[in-house]
Order: C-alpha cells, then structure tokens, then sequence
C-alpha cells in the first residue's frame, strides 16, 4: 500500500499456511493445499494464482521496500533487451551484494553506514543511489521481479528443492541467455535469515548444497 506504483495494477498475494494465514483488506491470501512445502513451492503457487498479470514480484516476509522499489524494476524490465530477473539493492544483515561500481564511488557501493535510515524510514524514501544495473550468475532472491514471460519462458522453480531453489533459477535463466539483474535505484531492506534459521535445518541444508554442487557440478 505504501508503494508509488498504481495500485490499480497491483494484484497482492500472500501464500501462507493455513495455520498462519494473515488476513488484509486488499489482500488475498491463499493456502498451498499440502501441510508442508518448500519455498519455491509457495513461489509457483502464487504465480499459478497470479497468471493473468504481467510481472510476478516476489518478496520474503522479512523484506521492507523503499516507496520507489517496483516502479523502477519494471521501468528496468521494460527496458532490458534480454531482460531475465531483476533483483532491488538490500542492504540485508548477510552482507551480500554490496556491488563494486567502477567510476562512482571506490571500493564496494555500500548503501548505509552507521547513521543510514532505519528500515522503516525507507518505507518512506525512495532509492538514493543512481539508475544503475549490475549483472551476476546468481542472486540470493529475497525479493525478484519475473517478467511473465520470463516465467513461462525458463520454468517453474524445482519445488523438489528444500533450498538453493534461488541460485538453481539463476542458472536456468543464464542459460537461457537472459540476465540476472541488480538495481540500484530500487531499494529494499531485508532483514537476513530470518525466516530461514527458523525452518532450515543444518541437515536440510547439507543436502540442498550437496544436491545443487551434484546438479550444477561445483565443489
């Protein structure tokens, strides 16, 4: 609700359990018809339930968005030529992306230091870093904009997949010759873990990393 894009062409989707299930005025929350599921389960059944809409924007529960995030991804997907998935710029407790951008700032692009907005002040910000894209193999998909067509184009993510559903995507579209894509100029705060040190054993994770390393052929 508190994003700058139309809100007459957002449709929003919460896939939730049924025990959980969260109920907001203008939301549909929908139950995945099976007790247990992994979370690239969730992320089809949402796009089945979203298929008539032109971009599926799929976000972590532990993910605050700045109020310019999804009108410039799409600006950005509409811009690519060989446009695959686009990511926002977190600046997530893990650390990850903090991209080097030659030319603008030296050394990694950080986006806060310790005086930076707090993740509720973004919610009323919009990005300050410039329209910049940053392209990558693989992308840790906390919060990913897939265009329809990408969707229908590189498949549905490997429900089979207790994790790694994320960089296994990432590969898929590489190799479709699609982009995985980074903006800077839509921003988002993610929280980092925190969904997945709750139901993520270290056994689940073992066989996620052994079963992409076997599937993809890494170390």
């Amino acid at each position: 609700k508190n994003l700058s894009y139309p809100k007459d062409r957002l449709r929003i989707i919460i896939v939730s359990p049924l025990w959980y299930a969260p109920n907001y005025e203008g939301v549909e929350t929908i139950h995945p018809q099976k007790p247990d599921y992994f979370n690239a389960h969730a992320l089809n059944y949402g796009a089945f339930h979203a298929s008539d809409c032109e971009y599926f924007f799929m976000i972590n529960d532990d993910v605050i968005l700045a109020k310019n995030c999804l009108t410039n991804l799409v600006a950005v997907a509409g811009q690519c030529g060989n446009a695959g998935i686009f990511m926002p710029i977190g600046n997530d407790a893990q650390g990850k992306y903090l991209a080097p951008v030659p030319h603008v700032l030296p050394g990694p692009y950080r986006l806060f230091d310790s005086n930076g907005p707090s993740p509720w002040e973004m919610m009323n910000s919009e990005s300050p870093y410039p329209d910049i894209i940053t392209f990558h193999e693989t992308l840790c998909l906390y919060a990913v904009l897939i265009p329809r067509a990408v969707f229908s184009h590189v498949g549905i993510f490997d429900d089979s997949r207790a994790g790694h559903d994320d960089v296994d995507y990432c590969k898929r579209v590489a190799l479709k010759g699609l982009v995985n894509a980074i903006c800077f100029n839509a921003l988002c705060y993610h929280a980092g873990g925190v969904t997945s040190e709750k139901t993520f054993t270290p056994e689940m994770r073992e066989h996620s990393e052994r079963t992409y390393n076997e599937k993809w052929g890494g170390a």
